[in-house]
């Protein structure tokens, strides 16, 4: 969901109480230093039969420490059944009352305005997060400081390196994807590049890339699959994503796929990135090409 919404998210490996990633908000594709905690809960036990209803349940000592904590936290509860999330404002919810007195389970009914997803996550987590933080200089502030000094600010997200010339460097990086001498790492860094960046350049830029998609051939096709499997493969999930959302952009991309399926024109030690490419782009389970693929 952070992917696909151009949002850094940075899970925490350790074993830290109430918080298990960090959201860090981008604009204009520059990470800006304002940062959110998040605490996720997945399972069927906090969501009803029905998938409408999801309930995040805690305790009092999380709601003390998500309202002693200097970054505001979201609560995120997931359905892997129904491939549904809900997003909690639990730094709103931390309040006094319910510190000494709960509830300390808040159940809330899956809506366009609840539903965790990368629109919600720009238009109205976005907002939240903003609001609770304190004391800090704009991007912009920043940004005028770093250049009155000539100094390069080295940023988490990344860039089209071209000053000045954009278009131009937009079209390298497309040439790049579809060049036959390119290697697979240039494809990958190339093809990531061009989704971030995909939402924020003019809508010429978009059709060109768009246009590109549309007529890909199965030589490129096949090699851009396994830049994506091989990415799943390095435990890069989200430029994975990220590149795999591209394809949307190939006329009936998943009926192409299973064709390479079923004429073996994906090498087998590939063929199940390939798949859960086509599960991601219909949101569809598909074990019947898996069963194809180990005939």
């Amino acid at each position: 969901m952070c992917a696909s919404a151009r949002t850094v998210f940075r899970p925490i490996s350790s074993d830290v109480v109430g918080i298990d990633g960090i959201l860090e908000l981008v604009e204009e594709c520059f990470a800006t230093g304002v940062i959110g905690g998040v605490q996720i809960k997945s399972g069927e036990s906090f969501v009803d039969d029905t998938g409408t209803r999801f309930t995040f349940k805690s305790d009092r000592d999380h709601f003390g420490y998500w309202a002693r904590c200097s970054i505001p936290v979201i609560g995120v509860v997931f359905s892997p059944d129904h491939g549904k999330s809900v997003w909690f404002d639990l730094t709103g919810l931390s309040t006094d009352a319910r510190i000494a007195n709960g509830p300390y389970s808040i159940t809330l009914q899956y809506s366009d305005r609840t539903a965790f997803t990368p629109a919600s996550l720009t238009s109205q987590i976005y907002p939240v997060i903003r609001q609770y933080a304190h004391q800090r200089r704009s991007l912009r502030q920043v940004q005028t400081l770093i250049q009155a000094k000539s100094q390069k600010a080295s940023l988490s997200v990344p860039t089209i390196e071209v000053s000045n010339e954009k278009e131009e460097a937009w079209h390298e990086l497309i040439e790049t994807v579809f060049g036959i001498r390119s290697t697979d790492e240039e494809v990958a860094d190339a093809g990531y590049r061009l989704s971030w960046h995909f939402p924020a350049v003019s809508e010429k830029l978009q059709q060109t890339l768009k246009d590109s998609f549309s007529q890909i051939d199965d030589f490129l096709l096949v090699r851009v699959l396994r830049v994506i499997h091989d990415l799943i493969e390095d435990n890069a999930a989200p430029a994975a994503e990220l590149i795999a959302d591209l394809l949307r952009y190939v006329p009936e991309i998943s009926a192409r796929i299973e064709e390479l399926l079923k004429e073996h024109k994906i090498a087998s030690a590939h063929a199940e990135g390939a798949i859960q490419i086509i599960e991601l782009l219909d949101q569809q389970n598909r074990d019947d090409l898996r069963s194809l693929v180990q005939e």
